[in-house]
Parts: C-alpha cells; structure tokens; sequence
C-alpha cells in the first residue's frame, strides 16, 4: 500500500497528488489537518498504520527530512530518507534513519 503524509494543507498535498501522480492508486492521503499536530507527531501516521492493519514492522516511511525520520521513530516503523530533496546527506544521516537512498530505484532494491 501507499500513502502520502505531508505537512502541506490537507487540499494541497490531495491535489499535488493527483496532479503529478494521476496513475497511482494511494490508499491514504493526509495533509495538515486543523486541530490535529503535524509532523513529527505521530497521530496520522498511525491513523495510517490502523487504517491498513499492517503490521508496523511492515511498513516504511520515506522521506526527505528530518521531520520525516523523527515521525517515523514516533511510530515505531521503519525511516527511509532520500538524498535527492532540500536536506543534506549530513544532516539526513545525524537522524540515524534506516535507510538512504541515493535514488529512486534504490526504494525498489529494498522492498
């Protein structure tokens, strides 16, 4: 399964979706919602997590920052961030997350 959590307004981060990603099904996506904390607090990520009823050990959250790690940390489930965003592998790496990946196809080698 896949999901979008973002810390962009929950209609923004929908319609950025659906724009560059028109062919992909999501099966969750979640923006920042009036009334709930966002990233790095882990309240809809865990919505996620309940809503797929997946084990967390089965699930990965990638990124590319460091509020991305640390949510997933919160949670409990694997981090992944990508080298190819606004953060430095140097400060991607000081979070410790579980995995970086140097390009996309690197996410696949993985799963």
């Amino acid at each position: 399964k896949l999901g979008i959590l973002s810390n962009k307004p929950d209609i923004l981060a929908k319609r950025t979706a659906e724009c560059y990603f028109p062919k992909i099904k999501f099966s969750q996506i979640y923006g920042a919602i009036e009334g709930i904390p966002k990233k790095p607090d882990p309240t809809l990520l865990n919505s996620i997590i309940k809503a797929w009823g997946i084990k967390p050990q089965k699930i990965m959250l990638i990124g590319d920052s460091t509020v991305d790690i640390q949510t997933a940390k919160a949670s409990g489930i694997k981090s992944g961030a990508v080298l190819w965003g606004y953060v430095s592998k140097e400060t991607l790496s000081a979070n410790n997350p579980d995995f970086l990946f140097k390009q996309p196809s690197d996410i696949l080698d993985v799963f």
